[in-house]
């Protein structure tokens, strides 16, 4: 007997790349778009006291007072105007739960992080797919025409997985002629740009914000999310969220790391330093391209896509095959690391 639903049943899953049993110390893990730098010493210091206190038979707090509180420090945010979640994964899902009816259509783009084609579905919503029919950035002309008739318009800026964003001035421009579109911004990314649509949001209440702390801040292994909006929606939003969504654990580490935000700073500036120079470093190899990003990572395309993820496996570096999504035939995805790390992936790719 079949004891699941309809959605659960006609579903397809999302794949998350396999690692395998085999993945220690001497693997590069480049195929997440995590950080590869190890949490620093301060953070190590004042976790083991916090975990030493003992008070892990308790719930964290369900407001997350400290945590908003570092955030509006080091980014300006309004705290009325966050909320957090047990990553950013979490947020969506909850965001489609309060926003979606049956039949209520969400367009993406296509390619796209493709996790949010679970929450759609099993809301009962309809997905349409704005299709790019080049590795660029679409036009907000084609996007507002594409717009006709839809609920919720989900993006992630800058895209996942080619690295393009939209600038602020684009987004305000949907919105003002979108009114009746919630546009949900995926900022997974946004450290990176030096770019958000943080700005437009006491402006518009059609304007969901997502971020996380497991790329740019290097702390994926705790799941913490949040959304910025207004502060109608967030106490909507806040109807269907759990209180005790995220842990006391979550919640410190990322206290603690918002407090010294200036060391994020340089490391995101390092990591930027990085990617520059491999991208530069790629493009003149024999038969490679490289597409231009304002994320922590690249997407780089050759004909031997396949052969090429094979070896760097057999050398100990996962990177992430994208050549099944739509427009990304023969491509993959390598997440950037240090200096140091990604002259041991260019070696190998001088091979080919």
């Amino acid at each position: 007997m079949n004891h699941f639903n309809k959605r659960t049943n006609e579903l397809q899953p999302y794949v998350v790349s396999s690692r395998g049993i085999e993945i220690d110390e001497d693997w590069l893990v480049l195929d997440w778009n995590e950080s590869t730098i190890r949490i620093e010493d301060y953070l190590k210091i004042k976790l083991e006291k916090f975990i030493n206190k003992g008070d892990l038979n308790f719930y964290g707090d369900v407001d997350c007072t400290d945590l908003k509180r570092n955030l509006h420090s080091a980014l300006g945010i309004s705290e009325s105007f966050v909320t957090f979640f047990n990553g950013s994964d979490s947020a969506l899902n909850i965001c489609f739960e309060t926003l979606l009816e049956p039949g209520d259509k969400v367009l993406t783009i296509e390619p796209e992080y493709s996790q949010v084609s679970t929450f759609i579905h099993m809301k009962g919503g309809i997905k349409s797919s704005f299709l790019l029919t080049s590795i660029d950035k679409p036009s907000i002309d084609d996007l507002n025409r594409s717009l006709n008739g839809i609920k919720v318009f989900y993006f992630s800026n800058p895209n996942n997985p080619i690295g393009f964003y939209f600038t602020i001035d684009e987004i305000e421009s949907m919105l003002v002629s979108n009114p009746t579109v919630m546009f949900l911004v995926d900022e997974a990314y946004f450290e990176f740009s030096n770019s958000s649509a943080v700005d437009l949001i006491p402006k518009y209440s059609n304007l969901i914000i997502f971020r996380t702390f497991s790329k740019a801040f290097g702390l994926a292994g705790i799941r913490l999310g949040y959304i910025i909006s207004t502060n109608h929606n967030i106490s909507m939003i806040n109807k269907v969220r759990n209180g005790k969504e995220v842990n006391s654990v979550a919640q410190f580490c990322a206290s603690v790391v918002l407090q010294n935000y200036e060391t994020i700073k340089l490391r995101i500036q390092e990591l930027l330093n990085t990617r520059d120079w491999f991208f530069n470093q790629v493009r003149v190899l024999p038969n490679f391209e490289v597409f231009p990003s304002k994320t922590n990572f690249l997407l780089l395309k050759h004909n031997l896509c396949k052969e090429i993820i094979l070896v760097l496996r057999q050398n100990k570096i996962l990177v992430r095959d994208r050549s099944s999504m739509h427009l990304l035939e023969n491509c993959f995805r390598i997440s950037i690391g240090t200096k140091v790390e990604m002259e041991r992936v260019l070696q190998v790719l001088k091979q080919f």
